[in-house]
């Protein structure tokens, strides 16, 4: 199968069938089938089937909400409210905010003394070396100690340095989204998730 790589836009023809998720289905949906590709030249993996605005809007309308609980664990029993609840454990948090820190640190080009956490729950793993903290979540939890909560992107002020950690796998357009965030700041840090197939079935 040939297809352009979405993000360094070279060709790709290596990949895998890709069946989309039941419960992504149920959120609304209709696609079956995907493929998942690995582009050769940049290392990317992703799949050919693109969710639109209006879709993604149908899978996070309710993201981590009673009828989002109720329909994923249907299809992962793990999912559950206990299992992200032990994300906000003391020992999880410092965790996560020293791995971020030990990686970022050495690399900034500048000082990034205002820091904002985009899609960042309550600002809890934003490092220590920020002296102006914000966190841009809209699932209206209260901020953590130190943070300034914003609802949307367009309301955050000036800052040095955007985390944008297991976000840029849920937009719909990646590479639109980063160069939108660097017309905001010339320092972001990006973390997806990344994973080694076991077969040559891969699960979106």
């Amino acid at each position: 199968m040939f297809q352009v790589c979405i993000f360094c836009a070279k060709k790709c023809d290596v990949g895998a069938p890709a069946v989309i998720s039941p419960w992504i289905r149920e959120l609304g949906i209709d696609k079956r089938t995907s493929h998942y590709l690995k582009c050769e030249d940049c290392n990317l993996g992703f799949f050919t089937y693109r969710y639109n605005t209006e879709e993604m809007a149908n899978i996070y309308s309710d993201y981590r909400g009673s009828r989002y609980f109720k329909i994923r664990s249907v299809w992962e029993p793990w999912y559950s409210n206990a299992y992200n609840s032990n994300h906000d454990s003391l020992d999880w948090v410092q965790s996560r905010k020293l791995a971020i820190t030990k990686f970022i640190t050495p690399r900034l080009v500048n000082p990034a003394l205002r820091v904002a956490d985009i899609g960042g729950d309550t600002g809890q793993f934003i490092p220590d070396f920020a002296t102006l903290k914000y966190v841009v979540d809209p699932s209206g939890k209260n901020a953590a100690a130190g943070v300034t909560c914003i609802s949307e992107m367009k309301d955050l002020p000036d800052v040095d340095l955007i985390i944008y950690a297991h976000v840029l796998e849920h937009v719909a357009d990646p590479v639109a989204e980063i160069k939108a965030l660097m017309s905001k700041v010339n320092q972001i840090y990006v973390e997806v998730p990344f994973g080694v197939s076991l077969s040559n079935v891969a699960l979106e």
